[in-house]
């Protein structure tokens, strides 16, 4: 994730990384005041309002995750819940067009198709939120630092995928 962080800014883009576990992001309670409204905060109050906020405001959007127990975090799944105020009440999304987002998935299986079903899935809610574009980039077969840096064809596809959300 680093390098489409780079690449980003190289591209003259600003980045803002938010660590999901660090913060306090509560269940959606599906009340639907959210999509009742013309904006695109939640009712509950907590830190996933200024990450909405933040993905309002931005051309492209890079979620990265691990893979655990055979699909994204916990934290990950709970923020993609909370993304329902980009919607209305009849589904239509308020997202401004154009938007572009990226999946970037680390696994420690060093088969990168094990688990693309889900994460293509996943592409589903990106497209109903209103997401024009969405990539997923999968780094497998590491569970630590060292092992990602030895993978150059997944730096190569991180470059071109970052040059790609920056346009």
């Amino acid at each position: 994730m680093g390098e489409l962080l780079k690449i980003a800014k190289e591209k003259g883009g600003s980045v803002i990384v938010y660590q999901l576990n660090d913060l306090n992001i509560g269940w959606c309670q599906s009340c639907h005041t959210c999509v009742k409204s013309s904006t695109v905060t939640c009712a509950i109050k907590d830190d996933a309002n200024k990450i909405l906020e933040d993905i309002a405001d931005a051309d492209g959007i890079i979620f990265g995750t691990p893979v655990y127990m055979s699909s994204m975090s916990g934290q990950m799944k709970t923020i993609l819940d909370r993304l329902r105020p980009f919607t209305r009440e009849d589904n239509s999304s308020k997202m401004m067009p154009g938007k572009k987002v990226v999946w970037a998935i680390a696994q420690r299986n060093p088969d990168s198709t094990r688990y693309l079903p889900v994460f293509e899935k996943v592409m589903f809610p990106m497209k109903f939120l209103g997401f024009s574009e969405c990539r997923l980039l999968i780094a497998s077969g590491t569970s630590d630092l060292e092992e990602l840096l030895q993978q150059k064809e997944i730096f190569d596809k991180a470059r071109e995928i970052g040059s790609w959300l920056a346009e």
